[in-house]
């Protein structure tokens, strides 16, 4: 989570958890952009010669079913995207995807090897997996088919390394045998029987991870060099291992060089040996004569059985054949050189050793392999740098990309959303209002104009108060900006109207559009948005500061406005989303924010995270009910007769919960902390939200959040210091020396304590109490600004139900000298009662992350075809070229049609050799 810019992408939060608020219906909210309907070819084509070559050449009695499902599955890729010249490697992606849903999910085996169908369509492994993950993400869309092309790459991915680490190995232990040797068993019948029997052994692994087969990998090896060795097969064995191996009766010996030799962990080896390879190769071969193997005698019996069986294995598994990487020359395995080319039959395309995009596949190596792994263990990295609260569903697909114009105006800057000619009398906000009983549009056009008042008044006040060189865009054109924003905050107001009545027609909005705060907060919204195209130096929260209203209010309109206007640009809703975390962060956590007043007049109506998310199933399964019995005893029987939150409460703290623990999982992933250490972590923010809100008056959320890791760790007795923590935090975006340097406290804290700072202002323990307190840190920041006089207090509170505000005069002081003088007593008992002996079932687990799946990715199945945004620049016309010209979103479909006929005039849908070429069949292409 470098601070990487996060351009495209939002963090996905379940629509469930963001109750609408302004008592808009509650129901799910329907798409907003109708996209135009593709219009493709209603009838497929029969089977064109060159596919029925590639079936014949698979089996000439192939059933029907199969041969048409793929077709179809072919035909209709071939209408939604351009297939290029690549058509016959996405053949080999139909076969295996139609094979997967019509037998591998129906308990039946794959009817043909997909290895075998790769070599008739001349396409190589890893060409094939390249290929497959697009095809699998557009054709498909199905989880269980991408589930499961994963898991195969996976399983192939251990087998290459395994492959490699077996060669020398088996090059250490013995010496090569030849086939005109006298001897019918050879060197090749050896290295076969071994890697038959690791594949084998190894799909019935609990895990097909790297060490275990390794261990498998050893342990087959020792199984087979002892047989040799009592069945005085010495011209099999390499002499210059003999003496290494004078292995003892008990037979740990020859493990022992092999760890040592390859880097292996010999107690792990020899635990997988005696309580898995020992007990479980009965069972898995019952072919082998596990009593006496003797496989110089009986190696031919154990080959054919041994591959009858994995090819069992293989066609139920739906895999790919791992018998491919056999050397067809067995003395390649005794030269060193062989190992780096090793696994380069996964790169061939053919028999006759044609490499297959050369370039592609030379840049995915064994080590790609390993990541790839390792990518779907691990939980994801953190790619959502500042997104984290809009969902995916509010980022549309065809929001409009629109470039900077300096010379524009407000007017023109707000175009995507604005229409030119809109005008309040007419509109269909009007017609709206008329239908009500009392119509509302005289005030909302009051609100507009005195809230327009309000704003060119301020900006011609700090125009006379500060240098004229501030912001000089909006303060000399306030006038202009302040006609765009208004008829901006008539547009938003009609788009909200219209698609809350589109929802639920029997609603009556009359109330809610003359509503203060509800008109308040479109207004400010209208106005951050033209201040923000406008490249103003006004930034966030200079809006709310002119219109007098609350952080929390206007957080409640931001998902309104982006789920009810889809014509907002990326950026807006980027800014947007930027804005509502600055809210749910620090804004919404001031000292005059209404919040106080809620919870102060109930202070139990903090929700859980689960009441938040609407989670309550989820409750009594991930939670028991001893750990209310035990933490929550006094709020559990108040609770009872409690009412629950109300939507715009529940929405509000479902985004600090969410917000929280992304913020938190970054952390714990960077230090390394373990499951119950999560939990704990999470068990004390819920405590503090619910029990002792007041420690986030007039603080930042992540200061709290630092002090609950720290707190945590020194519970667990983890050996990190508090910088070592401020030092993983720095990473995350949002992060500010401020947070950590300045933490606003109580000035009796200062007061209280004479040996609170040193004379460079680094943080210092109290001497009184050091020992009594065992979560104390004795770190320092370091560089402290000191204590800094500000006009706002902090509220210190007891450790009773509703927190108690007392003085309001406050001091700055860094995090530390926070933590030891306010946070630690606060939370100390608590911490010992889920320290102490604590079950793990009575800690609330973190949520889990959302993998982000905001904006559309961008697919591309060749690099021939570009996609680029829409330049307004003079366009150069020539004779020779016919050009049409498409504006996305804007450009009627006909325009796209045109395109598209002429992209398919006379274009071949796939050549194969010795078939002529086929046309693509007439329909509507989507070029990608």
């Amino acid at each position: 989570m470098e601070t990487a810019e996060v351009d495209e992408e939002v963090v996905e939060v379940d629509q469930e958890l963001k109750a609408q608020t302004f008592e808009l219906s509650n129901e799910t909210s329907e798409d907003q952009v109708e996209e135009e309907l593709l219009e493709y070819s209603s009838e497929i084509p029969p089977p064109d010669d060159g596919f029925l070559h590639i079936c014949t050449a698979i089996d000439p009695n192939m059933s029907e079913m199969l041969r048409d499902s793929v077709w179809v599955q072919v035909c209709t890729m071939s209408e939604k995207v351009d297939l290029d010249d690549e058509i016959i490697a996405y053949v080999a992606c139909a076969f295996y995807c139609v094979m997967l849903e019509t037998e591998k999910f129906q308990q039946r085996p794959f009817p043909y090897s997909m290895l075998n169908i790769l070599k008739i369509c001349s396409v190589s492994v890893m060409e094939f997996f390249d290929k497959l993950n697009r095809w699998i993400d557009i054709a498909t869309s199905s989880k269980k088919v991408l589930e499961h092309s994963i898991k195969i790459q996976s399983s192939l991915s251990v087998s290459v390394v395994i492959f490699k680490k077996f060669l020398p190995i088996f090059r250490s232990l013995f010496q090569f045998v030849g086939r005109d040797s006298e001897k019918s068993f050879d060197s090749s019948h050896l290295f076969s029987l071994m890697w038959l029997i690791i594949i084998i052994m190894k799909k019935s692994l609990p895990s097909e991870d790297l060490l275990t087969t390794f261990h498998l990998l050893l342990c087959v090896t020792e199984w087979v060099y002892k047989d040799l060795c009592f069945h005085g097969c010495d011209d099999y064995i390499d002499q210059e291992s003999v003496t290494h191996m004078n292995e003892s009766k008990d037979g740990v010996r020859v493990l022992e060089i092999l760890c040592r030799s390859f880097d292996g962990v010999l107690i792990d080896a020899k635990h997988f040996r005696t309580h898995w390879f020992n007990k479980k190769r009965a069972s898995i071969l019952p072919c082998l004569d596990h009593s006496d193997l003797n496989i110089r005698v009986n190696y031919e019996n154990y080959l054919t059985s041994l591959n009858n069986m994995y090819n069992d294995i293989m066609l139920t598994k739906g895999e790919l054949d791992e018998r491919t990487f056999l050397p067809a020359d067995i003395a390649n395995v005794f030269d060193p050189a062989y190992d780096s080319m090793a696994v380069e039959v996964l790169r061939r395309g053919s028999a006759d050793g044609r490499f297959a995009d050369a370039e592609l596949l030379l840049t995915m190596s064994t080590q790609n392999c390993l990541e790839k792994l390792a990518e779907v263990k691990r939980s994801p990295t953190r790619s959502d740098a500042k997104s984290y609260v809009i969902s995916s569903q509010q980022l549309r697909p065809l929001c409009p990309i629109v470039l900077p114009d300096t010379t524009a105006t407000s007017a023109q800057r707000l175009s995507p959303i604005v229409p030119k000619d809109f005008k309040l009398e007419g509109s269909s906000l009007e017609r709206c209002c008329f239908q009500m009983r009392d119509n509302p549009l005289s005030v909302i056009a009051l609100s507009a104009e005195m809230m327009g008042e309000r704003f060119v008044e301020r900006v011609a006040a700090e125009f006379n108060d500060r240098d004229e060189e501030f912001d000089p865009t909006v303060s000399h054109s306030a006038e202009e900006v302040r006609e765009a924003m208004t008829t901006l905050f008539f547009v938003l107001v009609e788009r909200i109207t219209l698609e809350e009545r589109k929802r639920n027609p029997e609603r009556d909005l009359e109330g809610l559009l003359r509503k203060e705060e509800f008109l308040s907060a479109v207004f400010c919204c209208a106005m951050e948005l033209a201040l923000f195209v406008q490249g103003s130096e006004r930034v966030f929260p200079w809006c709310l500061e002119v219109c007098g209203l609350p952080a929390v209010s206007f957080q409640k309109i931001i998902e309104v406005v982006v789920r009810n206007e889809p014509r907002l640009t990326r950026e807006m809703v980027r800014h947007l989303n930027k804005v509502e975390e600055r809210v749910l962060e620090e804004l919404a956590w001031s000292r005059d924010s209404p919040l106080w007043t809620l919870l102060n007049r109930k202070p139990d109506s903090v929700p859980s995270c689960d009441e938040a998310w609407g989670n309550a199933k989820s409750v009594s399964t991930i939670t028991s009910p001893s750990k209310r019995m035990r933490f929550d005893v006094e709020r559990n029987s108040f609770s009872q007769t409690q009412p629950p939150p109300c939507n715009a409460q529940k929405s509000f703290f479902s985004k600090v919960y969410y917000l929280a623990s992304i913020r938190l999982s970054d952390i714990c992933e960077r230090i390394r902390i373990d499951d119950r250490g999560k939990r704990m972590m999470w068990t004390v923010l819920e405590h503090i939200l619910k029990q002792e809100w007041s420690l986030f008056m007039d603080r930042h959320l992540d200061q709290n959040l630092l002090c609950i890791v720290y707190v945590v760790c020194k519970a667990n007795k983890t050996d990190i210091s508090f910088l070592d923590i401020m030092a993983h935090y720095r990473h995350q975006p949002q992060s500010h020396s401020n947070v950590y340097r300045m933490v606003r406290v109580d000035s009796s804290i200062c007061a209280a304590n004479d040996t609170l700072l040193n004379d460079d202002g680094s943080s210092l323990d109290s001497s009184s109490g050091a020992d009594s307190l065992p979560l104390r840190s004795r770190s320092a920041v370091g560089s402290s600004p000191g204590i800094a006089t500000a006009g706002d207090g902090y509220v210190v509170a007891t450790n009773s139900t509703t927190p108690r505000p007392e003085s309001v005069s406050g001091h700055y002081v860094d995090l530390i000298v926070y933590y030891n003088k306010v946070f630690l007593p606060r939370v100390e008992e608590f911490m010992k009662r889920i320290t102490d002996n604590c079950p793990l079932s009575s800690l609330t687990p973190m949520p889990p992350r959302r993998i982000p799946r905001g904006t559309p990715l961008k697919r591309c199945l060749s690099d021939k075809v570009t996609v680029v945004p829409y330049n307004p620049l003079p366009h150069i016309q020539r004779a020779d070229v016919t050009s049409v010209r498409y504006k996305v979103s804007q450009s009627p479909s006909r325009d796209f049609r045109a395109i598209n006929q002429l992209l398919n005039k006379n274009r071949s849908l796939y050549s194969f050799a010795g078939v002529s070429e086929v046309t693509t069949p007439t329909g509507y292409r989507v070029v990608l």
